[in-house]
């Protein structure tokens, strides 16, 4: 067994955590926005960089959610080809599948890592805050997928090496 349950449990437990923290920042940044929309409405003036704020929250509110959905298997997937022909097929499919997306993540952290690099010395518009800790903080959460991913990956192989296989992972059948 390459990875342990305790593993694949402790994984899916921090990925839990952090996404946790981006919902509480997305609704954190919803009111903000509420409070903003609010005072223009009102009293004519809005809150100060609040567009700056909202250009530094949003990447790192939408990278938090991703390593739950890798390890929930909550991505889309379409299963015509491998119901037609059979369930083998159908778990190897998925296999082919979970090793693509895992490849594109590798691609997103390296060209995340790239951009985070480029904009070591960028500033916000209105309140000149450094956009590269942001870009960092994105880019670590999304390099978080890769070990959820793995996980899922090899949950998947073993299931198509061993059809009675039970992973503890979610396989996003009913």
């Amino acid at each position: 067994m390459i990875f342990s349950n305790s593993l694949e449990t402790t994984i899916r437990k921090i990925a839990q955590v952090i996404a946790l923290a981006g919902l509480s920042c997305l609704l954190i940044q919803a009111t903000m926005i509420v409070v903003d929309v609010l005072l223009r409405w009102v009293f004519n003036s809005p809150l100060f960089g609040m567009e700056d704020i909202n250009q530094l929250l949003i990447s790192v509110i939408l990278a938090s959610f991703f390593p739950i959905l890798l390890i929930d298997s909550k991505n889309i997937t379409i299963d015509v080809l491998g119901e037609v022909l059979g369930a083998r097929t159908k778990a190897w499919l998925d296999v082919v599948g979970q090793l693509t997306t895992l490849i594109l993540f590798v691609l997103v952290v390296w060209q995340l890592t790239l951009f985070s690099i480029e904009v070591n010395n960028q500033t916000t518009l209105i309140l000149q805050l450094p956009i590269a800790p942001t870009w960092w903080l994105t880019t670590g959460l999304m390099g978080l997928c890769i070990p959820a991913q793995l996980i899922v990956t090899v949950s998947k192989i073993r299931k198509a090496l061993d059809p009675n296989y039970s992973p503890i992972i979610p396989d996003g059948s009913k």
